[in-house]
Formats: C-alpha cells, sequence, structure tokens
C-alpha cells in the first residue's frame, strides 16, 4: 500500500496535467457525440478530477463513454481501468486456488503453445509452418527439423512471422518469398535485415484468405471478432462481442494501433450503427472511413458456427475465467487466430457502454457467496480480489 501511495503521488503532477487536457485541449477533448449538448469546461474537468481521485487514473474514455454529455448515460455502469483489470486478474487468480495453484496464462498468451495447443485439439486455427529461434528455424512440416534462417530462402512462401510474445499487433508480419527474394510487409528484405528484427521466438504461420463479407469492409486486413466467453462454474457462455478491422491501408486490425471496434449481437451476428476509434485516434464513424462500408449492414458470415466453436474450446482452457477470442472468417468457416486472458474491457465498453454489473456477475457462485459475506464483493471491484497479479498490458 505504501508503494502504492508513493507511486500515485509521484505521478500526480502529470496526471492534473492530463486531466487538465481532457476539458480545456481541443486536441484531448474531442467529443464522440457533437449533436449534442454537452456539459461546461469547468463541470469536465471537475468530473475528471474527481476520478482521478477516486480511481487513482485519468478517464482517457471519458469522451467515447459519452461522459461529456448533458444526459443519456450512467457513469456507474462503467468499470475503470483499473477495476477492469483487478477484477478480472482476481477472478483468474480465484481459477488457480480452485485448481490447485496453478497458473495457465502461458497457455493463452504464448503464441506457439497456443497454436499447437488448438492443433493437437483439432480446432480450426492457422496452421504453423516453423518457428525462428535466434539463428535457427525449425521447420514443423513432418519430422521437425532444424536447418539456419536463411534456409527460408529455399522456400516459395507467403505467411505471417508473430512474436510468440508480441502484443497489441507488434510483433507480426507479413513476409513472403518468390524466387529467392524474401519481401517483409511489401519491401525487399535481406535475411541479415530479417535476422535483427526477430529477435527471440518467432513463428512462422499460414496466412489466411478472409470472408468475401469481411474484405468487403476492409480489404488490407484480415478483420476478426473479439468474442468474450466467461465460465464461472464449469459451464462457459457468451458475454460479449466486438468488431475489429483495420483502417488507413494497416495490414493490421487492432484498435490499439489506430482500427476501430463496433458492438457485435450475440444472438444475430450483426455489427452495430456505430464503430469506435481508440481515443486519440478519431471519434465515432457509422461507416468505414476507406471503404464507405456502412458497419450496421454487416453480417458476420458463420456466426453461429463461430460462437459453439469458442464456447466448445473454453472447456479445453478450464483454467481460465474469462478469454477473449480473436475469431477470423474464411470461405470454409470460422478460426481461432489468438486468445487473450487480458482482454481489454476498455474496449469492449466502448461499444457496448457500461458492463460493470454484467461482469460482476460472472464471478463463480462460491466467491460471490463468500464476498457478500465478507462484504467486499458488492462494493468496489477494485477490492474484490486482493490477491489480484498485475499482467501485461490489455489487448485491443
Amino acid at each position: 500500500m505504501l508503494r502504492s501511495g508513493c507511486d500515485y503521488l509521484r505521478h500526480l503532477p502529470v496526471r492534473l496535467k492530463n486531466v487538465w487536457r481532457l476539458a480545456y485541449n481541443p486536441k484531448y477533448s474531442r467529443t464522440y457525440y457533437p449533436e449534442e449538448e454537452r456539459k461546461t469546461k469547468f463541470r469536465i474537468f471537475l468530473e475528471n478530477l474527481w476520478w482521478l481521485v477516486r480511481h487513482q487514473e485519468v478517464n482517457r474514455s471519458y469522451y467515447m463513454y459519452g461522459f461529456d454529455r448533458r444526459r443519456g448515460f450512467q457513469p456507474n455502469d462503467y468499470l475503470s481501468e483499473g477495476e477492469s483489470r483487478k477484477l478480472r486478474n482476481g477472478l483468474r487468480a480465484e481459477f488457480a486456488r480452485r485448481l490447485g495453484g496453478y497458473r495457465y496464462e502461458a497457455l493463452s498468451a504464448d503464441k506457439f503453445l497456443f497454436g499447437q495447443y488448438l492443433q493437437g485439439l483439432g480446432f480450426p486455427t492457422p496452421r504453423i509452418l516453423g518457428l525462428c529461434q535466434g539463428g535457427s528455424l525449425i521447420w514443423l512440416a513432418g519430422e521437425a527439423r532444424t536447418e539456419s534462417l536463411e534456409s527460408i530462402l529455399t522456400r516459395d512462401i507467403d505467411a505471417v512471422l508473430k512474436d510468440c510474445a508480441g502484443l497489441q499487433g507488434t510483433g507480426v508480419l507479413l513476409f513472403a518469398v518468390r524466387n529467392g527474394r524474401l519481401t517483409v510487409e511489401g519491401q525487399p528484405t535481406s535475411i541479415e535485415e530479417l535476422r535483427r528484427r526477430i529477435k527471440g521466438n518467432w513463428l512462422i504461420q499460414e496466412r489466411l484468405v478472409q470472408h468475401p463479407e469481411m474484405s468487403r469492409l476492409y480489404p488490407h486486413s484480415i478483420n476478426t471478432i473479439r468474442i468474450v466467453t466467461v465460465m464461472p462454474d464449469d459451464q462457459p457462455f457468451l458475454f460479449c462481442a466486438n468488431g475489429r478491422m483495420g483502417t488507413n491501408g494497416r495490414t493490421k486490425d487492432n484498435w490499439s494501433i489506430g482500427g476501430i471496434t463496433v458492438a457485435v449481437d450475440l444472438e444475430s451476428g450483426r455489427f452495430g450503427r456505430y464503430g469506435y476509434y481508440k481515443p486519440g485516434y478519431g471519434t465515432r464513424v457509422d461507416a468505414h472511413p476507406d471503404t464507405g462500408v456502412r458497419l450496421g449492414d454487416i453480417q458476420v458470415p458463420f456466426w453461429r458456427e463461430a460462437t459453439r466453436l469458442v464456447l466448445d474450446l473454453h472447456r479445453m482452457f478450464y483454467g481460465f475465467h474469462s478469454l477473449g477470442w480473436d475469431v477470423a472468417f474464411t470461405e470454409s468457416g470460422p478460426t481461432i487466430v489468438e486468445s487473450n486472458h487480458d482482454w481489454l474491457l476498455t474496449f469492449m465498453q466502448a461499444a457496448h457502454g457500461g458492463l460493470r454489473q454484467r461482469f460482476l456477475e460472472t464471478a463463480p457462485l462460491a466467491a460471490r457467496s463468500r464476498r457478500r459475506t465478507e462484504g467486499s464483493f458488492t462494493g468496489s471491484p477494485a477490492g474484490v480480489f486482493d490477491s489480484a497479479t498485475r499482467h501485461a498490458p490489455e489487448e485491443g
């Protein structure tokens, strides 16, 4: 607690400056709802100051959540970043205690382990062709064999390189080899340059061709759906889903680097009317800025198959209370690209509104009963599980 208090005081001047910017700096105070009546700048400043005091963080999502509007919102319906992180991680820690203390994060976070696990179970996922380790390359087709990285030039290949521990779209490179010539992200690249870029463990994965409907939305990235499932008491169910799409020629759909997110209806698989940029990249749109496709016109193909797939798969990931599955859609059906145990609740609330009460209700029944008895669960979620650990940045 003492260390936490010292950190808070050390960062306080910068945070106060950011609170001031949210109210008075045009760059940081762009509304997502220009058609609605707004609060005064002074009131916005006071509300953000109170958020800082209450949650010990700057509410960078203030405008995205529509808190600057005079009416039509309920701030108490929303979880702050700190609350959502501690609650989510605490529920995962509760699962670890229930399962004998084992921690399962690596199964989700390490892209090589995750891909091999799914392939072994027979679930659809992009095939892993090889594993790069420093100057070596382990080809996995048939009998695994180790060769030099230069052996990649002997193959004609169109694939994806992924950092096994990469986050938020970092460490993902599209590459191809044709007639001994290597290109990375469409640019000619030497083996020496490639070796400098892929330090550590990187997997080689087949490149997907997405369904025409998802390509119509935006053709330059694989546009995935983040489907969150929760499994409080041995039976997984759907929590919420967001569509993700790239923009501005980018080859990745990550919200954290300028992509757009949109709510997906769990029953029908249809996109909501509006999409949302992460603060700093844009505001709210009803059509894709590059293709002009109306977001509300998109019906996700193979939606029923996708929801059944993630529910079946969560049973195989029994060490997790909640997971965010990134699902791609090809002409033959859905395929699981990644899973995220540190899925970003802020990202989901951007499109769905406040998820505080819904997520609180996903706690295991035994934990809810115990916490109600102790008097902590029904209060602020930040204090639900004191043993919650801090993990890597959340995926968006």
